[in-house]
């Protein structure tokens, strides 16, 4: 029996970074969003550290593991969406964009949420 995950697995582990990244048959808007949402994810190490004073706060648990799980996922997410938008766009074009806006909305809404936190 194939494995239905071997084609998704082989495509994130045989890719060339640089092929990805530096594409010029992109539009540099696009470019420069996808750029400034990877950027968003070199303060993560220390979120991570800073998150575990979200638990100090007594009776906010359950918010506390919701916020903790944000910033846990929030940089695969960002990672995710980059490379597939990237890969997509000479396919599908509306799906990258959409990609690339869910990913930024969500770090818009992590950057709120830890504000407001």
């Amino acid at each position: 029996m194939k494995n239905p995950f071997s084609k998704a697995f082989r495509y994130f582990v045989d890719f060339d970074f640089e092929k990805i990244f530096s594409r010029p048959d992109l539009p540099l808007p696009y470019r420069i969003i996808n750029w400034l949402l990877l950027l968003s994810t070199l303060p993560w190490p220390l979120l991570i550290f800073m998150s575990i004073f979200l638990f100090d706060a007594p009776g906010n648990e359950s918010k506390a593991y919701v916020i903790l799980f944000l910033v846990l996922t929030y940089p695969w997410v960002v990672l995710f969406s980059t490379i597939t938008g990237f890969n997509l766009y000479s396919k599908n074009r509306a799906v990258s964009y959409v990609l690339t806006i869910l990913s930024a909305s969500i770090v818009c809404i992590l950057a709120y949420r830890l504000y407001q936190f």
